[in-house]
């Protein structure tokens, strides 16, 4: 059976799809991604599956959406060429840092610290696979509902955590680094209440979608609340819930700027 067929194909793509959502996921508990180990992992991890999402677009073609997400796709290539060029020996250039001058014997580099450049080198290029293997995956509507429920849940059970955290003093992730304010597994307060925005527009997002398909159902007035009241004790409770933990997560991290940049 060649890889290009349907069935296959399709099962090949949900698995990198769910795969590369998970590891990106969990990387949020790795004091948010905010370490040199933890995005270097995370490359390493993400690489092999963005080259089978490669071959297999080479074998199956793309469909329509991911044929227009090709221009804004295309434009980060020069950025990322640019930050690899900051890192590269330029000899004499009169562009190299004027901290290189300092160490004559060395080649010259645009960047004063190459090593902190070649990560956020890695770190965009991260940026780029997620993007394409997650947009590739995510053609498929089903799967596209499927992803955001998981975002909700896991930013949901995040935003518990951050909670339960600072309600008790005691964050097993962070340690004695912890501030009082809540920052879930991040490092940084700022950055935890982009991602508990995240969280919570997700949630909203599939909150309201699970109680517009009862609004959907003609009949009585009573019918529609009973209908409403069902979806909602069968499961859209748990994303209700959701809002009110990331809502209450947001405020707690005391973060305008972080919210703002959600």
């Amino acid at each position: 059976m060649k890889l290009s067929s349907g069935k296959r194909g399709a099962g090949l793509q949900g698995a990198l799809g769910w795969a590369c959502l998970i590891l990106v996921l969990l990387s949020a508990l790795a004091l948010g991604g905010n370490r040199p180990v933890a995005w270097t992992l995370l490359a390493m991890a993400l690489l092999p599956l963005f080259a089978a999402q490669i071959a297999l677009d080479l074998a199956r073609g793309l469909p329509d959406p991911a044929r227009r997400a090709w221009g804004p796709a295309l434009l980060f290539l020069p950025v990322l060429a640019w930050a690899i060029v900051q890192t590269l020996p330029l000899g004499g250039s009169a562009w190299a840092h004027p901290a290189w001058a300092l160490v004559p014997e060395a080649p010259g580099r645009i960047s004063a610290v190459p090593i902190r450049g070649q990560h956020h080198v890695m770190r965009l290029a991260t940026y780029g696979m997620v993007f394409w293997t997650l947009l590739r995956a995510a053609c498929d509507p089903a799967r596209a509902w499927g992803f955001l429920r998981l975002i909700a849940l896991w930013s949901g059970a995040l935003a518990l955590y951050g909670l339960a955290a600072a309600a008790f003093g005691v964050n097993p992730i962070l340690g004695d680094s912890a501030s009082p304010a809540v920052s879930a597994s991040f490092v940084n307060r700022n950055s935890y209440a982009t991602y508990a925005v995240f969280g919570l527009i997700a949630n909203l997002a599939v909150f309201l979608r699970v109680q517009e398909t009862s609004g959907r159902a003609g009949g009585a007035r009573h019918r529609r609340a009973r209908e409403a009241i069902e979806r909602f004790l069968g499961g859209g409770w748990l994303y209700g819930a959701g809002v009110l933990l990331c809502l209450a997560a947001l405020l707690a991290t005391q973060s305008r700027a972080g919210a703002l940049a959600g």
